[in-house]
């Protein structure tokens, strides 16, 4: 028999330093943070104005009606196709428990190198992980449809991924999606879709997914484009069935009725988070020029972050918070992945690397 010990000593903790001992630490007045991949440039005006405190002895409405509303209007999906959550990594973490099984000695499908709640939650269950290699930072579709056997239950698949950033396209996802068996569940983690595609065309590609396939689960949060992450909201876009499944077996009324304001807010004023987008961009091309000119390997990214490689990933991680009061990630294989901030941010991020590197 496994000891309790034993049996989670595979569980990884976060790597998430407390700003505040962070900047006592070093002297600092406050420290920038760029390990969260956070939108730095807040959100929408909207969002202040919309949070009203009213009722709050009261439940919020369940199915959360004007936010799918406006979700079923802007997808074009039926409002029976949506879920909410306590942000996405609460829907991440319910999927192994309910759609894979020690008793069956299942398996689930995932890239070596991507965002981690699935796995988590598959370990604390003892539920086989089946990891594939990445080819040169991408997740190789073609890898994981090599990687399903008789036992496998739930492939997962983020995109773009992190924390490298590469992206499959929407047609590689399309064809990967017609040759994964219809028993298995397919959950393709979007967190970062909005910058990857743009906002309008990402949702038009989930639609595409959801009226073709009735065994995706596509997840997505209020965390980093909508700049919400203090008030945790995620959702997924899947068939009515799974839809249910959740609604049943998990929470049915997961999110406070503030947070669903905010949300309802931010998703209402697609103009500015385009200029966020586009803002996200023109800074990801000054870090790539940096990179060019130090002769920094690097991969292009589709997320609000970039993600690099430098000849000792620790050693710059502590320059960088210690001198300048920055955090960042480190990364396996002397890899750095870096939050893209605000203009101001990164200019100091820059010229920490051209101070470490010249």
């Amino acid at each position: 028999m496994i000891s309790l010990k034993r049996r989670f000593s595979n569980l990884k903790e976060a790597n998430l330093p407390n700003s505040k001992e962070t900047a006592k630490k070093y002297g600092h007045k406050e420290i920038i943070k760029l390990f969260y991949n956070e939108n730095k440039y807040l959100p929408s005006p909207k969002v202040r104005e919309s949070i009203k405190i009213n009722s709050p002895n009261i439940y919020p409405e369940y199915k959360e009606p004007m936010l799918i509303e406006k979700l079923s209007d802007v997808f074009q999906i039926d409002s029976s196709y949506f879920y909410f959550s306590n942000g996405s990594d609460a829907i991440l973490d319910c999927i192994p428990t309910l759609f894979a099984s020690k008793t069956n000695k299942n398996n689930i499908v995932l890239p070596e190198l991507t965002f981690g709640r699935i796995e988590t939650t598959a370990l604390v269950n003892d539920i086989e992980v089946k990891k594939v290699q990445l080819d040169d930072g991408l997740i190789n579709l073609d890898k994981m449809l090599e990687a399903i056997d008789s036992k496998t239950s739930i492939i997962y698949v983020v995109n773009p991924n992190m924390p490298t950033g590469k992206l499959n396209s929407h047609e590689n996802i399309i064809n990967f999606l017609e040759n994964v068996p219809n028993n298995i569940l397919v959950v393709i983690d979007e967190a970062y879709g909005e910058y990857a595609f743009g906002i309008k065309e990402n949702y038009e590609n989930n639609k595409e997914i959801i009226d073709k396939f009735d065994n995706v689960i596509i997840t997505h949060t209020f965390s980093k484009l909508y700049a919400l992450a203090s008030f945790r909201v995620g959702y997924m876009i899947s068939r009515p069935y799974i839809v249910n499944l959740f609604r049943k077996a998990y929470q049915y009324l997961p999110i406070n009725k503030y947070s669903l304001q905010a949300a309802l807010a931010a998703f209402s004023d697609k103009n500015y988070y385009d200029q966020i987008v586009k803002k996200n961009n023109e800074e990801k091309e000054k870090y790539y020029a940096t990179f060019e000119e130090l002769k920094i390997k690097y991969y292009k990214s589709f997320g609000n972050f970039v993600y690099l490689f430098v000849d000792d990933n620790k050693s710059f991680e502590e320059f960088l918070v210690s001198k300048y009061g920055v955090l960042i990630r480190s990364i396996r294989n002397n890899a750095i992945r870096i939050t893209i901030g605000t203009p101001e941010e990164n200019d100091i991020v820059i010229k920490a690397l051209k101070e470490y590197y010249v």
